[in-house]
């Protein structure tokens, strides 16, 4: 019998297997099962136990041999990290005497600045040497050791019209002071120059002395005058004795001998430079009404009014040289009959003479030479070109700028020939050509780079001069 339900007292079962009926009061024996339990298999386990000995024993062996590996290396690695801390060291302890001598330096030369602006430097030794470089412009040297002294005395512009000749010995005049004044800036600070109408009004020219994408450091402080919230017009030297208008700023800070000013505006294609002039506005309206009333132009002006005035130079004369590609004039002879030409590189160069019309516009005429007589390899035909040609400068003759043009021009072929066959022919063609334009020297002088293709009529469809061609281009003013 199996049982399946049990209570405190009695126990419900079912027959599994019945020798007879059950009766009432028939006995039950219980009989506890018994379980066998399997027999472990623990053959293996000394197996796996000393094969774990084996792993242990060989994971010490390799540490103790990398131990033994880092003892024998690790003095070595200290005493180089130890030998460049005592390198960097030094250097740092040099470093900081180095510096120790040039405050020392500085602070004698402060003192020495300072006692030469105030008079008190002049030492009995001191020799003073003047030029006479024009009658209304007195240089003034002094030098005593390494102390040299510069001084301008009387050094004045004026508005006056300007006569033939008259403009070249201003500009010579004005560069030479302009640039003996920056080394009298850098040593001891002279002060502004004057500029001065017919009538007598009398205005100082400050100095740029540093510049910042934002500010502008002028060479006059309190001690000339200037205050917080003064205007100043910023100025520059257009290469006619005039000046041309750059931007504007206005003092927020003022020492002793220098100002700062904020840059209020800056005209298009222009940056403010270290020696650009500046004059107050207060002193530029008194200049300009007199001016007015005496019926001469201002002294300055602003970047587009120069296209009326025609303040920069007119005409122009560069000397050209360059490279001129995929010309076909390197020619195949069979017998003495030509058969073909194949296509080389050629070396060319050339002359220009140009004439501004306008701001943005310039008519030039242009005359060049490439093939045999250069030397080039190969080059059996020499080519003579006249041509003609109109710029566009998209930002002006007086500015760095690129420009397109377009032009027609004459082209002059010869070669070597036995009779009957031709030697020579004439053809005509077109060019077109972009650059950058670079005026350098005040406008005085100018570097071009240009590319272009120059379109040249065949000759009997064999020799073809057409080219792309890349130049460099040096040249005046005038």
């Amino acid at each position: 019998m199996h049982v399946f339900e049990v209570s405190e007292q009695t126990a419900k079962g079912r027959l599994v297997k019945a020798y007879s009926d059950p009766m009432v009061d028939d006995l039950a024996e219980y009989l506890q099962p018994v379980v066998e339990m399997p027999v472990p298999d623990d053959a293996h386990i000394p197996d796996e136990f000393a094969q774990r000995i084996e792993d242990l024993e060989s994971s010490v062996k390799g540490y103790e041999k990398a131990n033994k590996t880092l003892a024998k290396t690790y003095p070595t690695f200290a005493r180089r990290i130890w030998d460049e801390i005592s390198a960097m060291r030094a250097y740092v302890v040099s470093l900081d005497e180095r510096l120790v001598e040039l405050e020392e330096q500085q602070s004698e030369d402060r003192s020495r600045l300072a006692s030469v602006m105030t008079g008190e430097y002049r030492p009995e030794d001191l020799k003073e040497f003047t030029i006479k470089y024009t009658p209304d412009t007195l240089i003034k040297l002094q030098a005593s050791g390494k102390t040299l002294l510069i001084g301008v005395v009387h050094d004045t512009v004026q508005i006056n019209r300007p006569s033939m000749g008259a403009d070249d010995a201003m500009s010579s005049s004005t560069k030479l002071t302009r640039i003996l004044l920056l080394g009298a800036l850098l040593c001891i600070g002279v002060g502004p120059s004057r500029a001065q109408n017919s009538a007598g009004v009398v205005a100082d020219l400050l100095y740029v002395i540093k510049t910042t994408p934002a500010l502008v450091y002028l060479d006059a402080g309190t001690l000339a005058g200037t205050s917080i919230g003064d205007q100043f017009l910023l100025l520059r030297e257009n290469g006619k004795a005039r000046f041309t208008q750059v931007g504007e700023a206005r003092v927020v800070r003022v020492a002793d001998e220098f100002c700062i000013a904020e840059l209020l505006s800056v005209e298009a294609g222009y940056e403010v430079e270290v020696l650009d002039q500046a004059i107050s506005v207060r002193d530029w309206h008194a200049l300009a009404d007199e001016a007015r009333a005496a019926g001469m132009e201002p002294l300055i002006s602003k970047p587009q009014e120069m296209t009326s005035r025609k303040d920069y130079p007119r005409t122009s004369l560069h000397i050209l040289g360059g490279a001129e590609f995929g010309r076909k004039t390197s020619l195949v002879w069979d017998e003495n009959l030509l058969v073909g030409a194949e296509s080389i590189t050629d070396a060319g160069i050339g002359l220009r003479l140009g004439k501004v019309l306008g701001r943005h516009w310039k008519l030039n005429f242009t005359w060049r030479m490439a093939g045999k007589p250069l030397g080039r390899e190969g080059a059996d035909i020499t080519q003579m070109s006249l041509s003609v040609d109109t710029h566009l400068l998209f930002r002006g003759v007086d500015h760095t700028t690129p420009y397109l043009g377009v032009g027609v021009g004459g082209h002059r072929l010869t070669w070597e020939a036995s009779k009957p066959n031709k030697d020579a022919a004439t053809k005509g063609g077109f060019n077109l050509m972009a650059g950058i334009h670079h005026p350098v020297s005040d406008g005085l002088s100018s570097v071009l780079l240009e590319a272009g293709y120059q379109r040249v009529a065949k000759f009997d469809d064999i020799i073809d001069a057409s080219n792309v061609r890349l130049y460099l281009g040096l040249g005046m003013n005038f």
